[in-house]
Order: C-alpha cells, then structure tokens, then sequence
C-alpha cells in the first residue's frame, strides 16, 4: 500500500491500520523516501488481514508525522476490502468398503468437504458408468439408499459439492463390497386381504439377476402375480437371485386377511 504527496517528506511518518472494529494490523514501513516522487510504501501483515478480515469491509489508515511545508500533518483515509469468494474443498478420492447385503446407511462424514468461506453448500451424486444408483448424500454425509448386492463388485461415483454462487468441487468415491456372496434377508412381514392378487416384484423387490420365486402356504405364483387365497392364514414368499457365483435369497412372511 502507499501514499503520495509532491510537497510531503515521509521520513519520519508512521503509519496505523484498523478494522471497522477497532482492531489493528500490524504495519512495516519498506520506503519513506522521494528518490522519484515523495511516497510511503507500507505493507499490512497478512497472516493477520486474513485472521481479522472474513468479510468485504473498510479499513481506517491513518499517516502521521508527514511534513508538508514544514509543517506537520496527519492524513487519515478509507480503504475498501473485499474478500472473494473461494471455491470449496475436498478430498480427491476416498475408497470404502461396504458390507454385502446389509441394511443401507452411513458411509461418510460431510467433514470430508469444507468451505474456505463457511457457505452454504449442495451435494450431488452421479455414478460412474454401470454403477447402480445406489448413493446418496443427506445433511450427515454420504449413505447407501438400499443394500449391497452380492454380485456387485466395486461401485463409483462423483460426488460435487458447490456453493451459492456456483463454485464447486468435486471427489471420486469407490465403494468396495466386502463379506460373503451368499445372502440371506428376511423381509419385514406384510398383511393382505384375502382373495387378492399382488406383483411378486412390489412384494419382493430386492433380488436382481436371474430369479427364482416359490410361494407356500395359502397363497400361489401365477406369471408375475401372486394369489392370495380365500380365508384367513399365512404364506411364506422365497425368491433367490443368481448372478454368475453370487447368490441372494430373501423371504417374506404374508398373513391373509388379518
């Protein structure tokens, strides 16, 4: 920073800085001399601008001690801030490993992500290529919407974060299945009238791959449709997915007209 003046001599001048608050930065003084103009060159110290100053405001200089005329005076002016607006941080990629066939839930913590500037941030989800959609990102962090398939093997995704004005980044995340390629769910029971018929898929809705589905009990598989019979009872639904040597088997009990 520096002042100017054709008539002033700034050897001995000194030179204060402060915030709208009140607060004052440290000032060094690197030329006070008129070898082509008379001029006072002075640099703030930045680790403290940056500390004290988080928002655009007005900082107060004041220059004392200045000769003009032989005189001494005192020039105060007003200096304008303004702090940019700094894109958001991550991490560039981040590898979990998820348990095959266990309930959805949290994977990470949004601590991943961070704004220089304390916005207000958005997430998005994309898988990357085949990956199913199976992510997703709520206000704790990044979770997984539905179980892991057994034959699933490593799922990406890009996760973008972005501020209000637009700013953004981005983080590759791998999630790795881990555990057996067998598994076994059971469904929580339903209740049904009785002589009505339902989709096997929206009565079994997780297996993908090949399917097999059984019906025992007072119910019976017609197509794609399951019959639930006359009178009040119970029926057990299997379906067992294969995918290559990975198998998925899950159940569901169903009472008629309870």
């Amino acid at each position: 920073w520096s002042i100017h003046h054709v008539e002033a001599d700034f050897s001995a001048a000194r030179v204060s800085v402060s915030t709208s608050a009140g607060q004052d930065v440290p000032v060094r003084i690197v030329y006070s001399g008129r070898d082509v103009f008379p001029s006072l060159v002075f640099v703030p110290d930045t680790s403290t601008v940056r500390s004290l100053i988080t928002k655009d405001e007005t900082i107060r200089v004041v220059a004392s001690g200045v000769i003009v005329g032989g005189q001494q005076r005192t020039f105060t002016y007003e200096v304008s801030v303004f702090v940019p607006n700094r894109a958001p941080v991550s991490q560039e990629m981040v590898t979990v490993k998820v348990p095959r066939c266990a309930r959805a839930g949290r994977l990470l913590s949004r601590a991943l992500y961070s704004d220089p500037d304390g916005d207000q941030l958005e997430f998005k989800v994309a898988p990357v290529g085949s990956s199913p959609a199976v992510l997703s990102v709520s206000q704790g962090g990044l979770k997984t919407l539905r179980p892991i398939d057994p034959s699933w093997s490593t799922l990406r995704y890009t996760v973008t974060v972005a501020d209000a004005a637009g700013l953004e980044t981005g983080m590759a995340v791998n999630l790795v299945p881990e555990g057996p390629r067998a598994c076994s769910t059971l469904l929580p029971p339903m209740t049904l009238p009785s002589s009505s018929r339902h989709g096997v898929a929206t009565l079994m809705p997780e297996p993908r791959g090949r399917v097999v589905w059984s019906a025992a009990g007072k119910c019976r598989k017609v197509g794609a449709s399951v019959h639930l019979m006359a009178g009040r009872g119970s029926c057990t639904l299997t379906a067992t997915a294969t995918t290559g040597s990975s198998k998925w088997t899950i159940k569901r009990q169903v009472t008629i007209g309870g």
